[in-house]
């Protein structure tokens, strides 16, 4: 299996970072417009492959994948109204180059991106893990997180594994 990740910040590099340690694809391709902190992010991650023995290689090169998971955008903020069209127009960006026929929607508001995405390209299969993450967190933590944290990473990171592995089964 081969995965793309768009948008390799803080939530993207926890994914990165968890589907290589649960998915353990053959490649992760990371994918970003920073490309200086991309090369670090590769070189960082490629290193925790070598100590976890997994043998995923970490590539910045841009090709076919099973799977494209979406991480770009601003983080979400209870104040700004106007980071679902800020973040719709870096999602729809990146949909034009897409080849994956499985779509994973990890940018804020999720929900709302997601179905406008699923409309506009009814022939990918696009979800996001959001009944995984919902089902483990309660609203309080929501608002814990947000005011201590500023922004949730690890939680939305690990709900990608239940889902890859949901759309894999559903595949056969």
């Amino acid at each position: 299996m081969k995965v793309a990740i768009y948008g390799v910040g803080r939530l993207g590099s926890a994914v990165a970072y968890t589907v290589m340690r649960e998915i353990k694809p053959e490649e992760i391709q990371l994918i970003d417009i920073e490309k200086r902190f991309i090369r670090g992010e590769k070189v960082d991650l490629e290193n925790a492959a070598k100590i976890l023995r997994v043998p995923t290689e970490i590539t910045l090169k841009k090709s076919h994948t099973d799977f494209s998971i979406i991480c770009a955008g601003r983080p979400r903020s209870r104040i700004d109204e106007d980071v679902y069209f800020h973040n719709m127009r870096i999602v729809t960006s990146i949909m034009k180059d897409v080849t994956s026929p499985r779509v994973i929607i990890m940018t804020n508001p999720v929900r709302e991106i997601t179905l406008a995405i699923q409309k506009r390209y009814p022939k990918k299969i696009i979800m996001n893990p959001e009944i995984f993450l919902m089902a483990a967190r309660k609203y309080q933590d929501d608002i814990a997180i947000l005011r201590t944290k500023g922004f949730s990473s690890w939680g939305p990171a690990a709900s990608v594994v239940p889902l890859i592995r949901r759309m894999e089964n559903d595949k056969k």
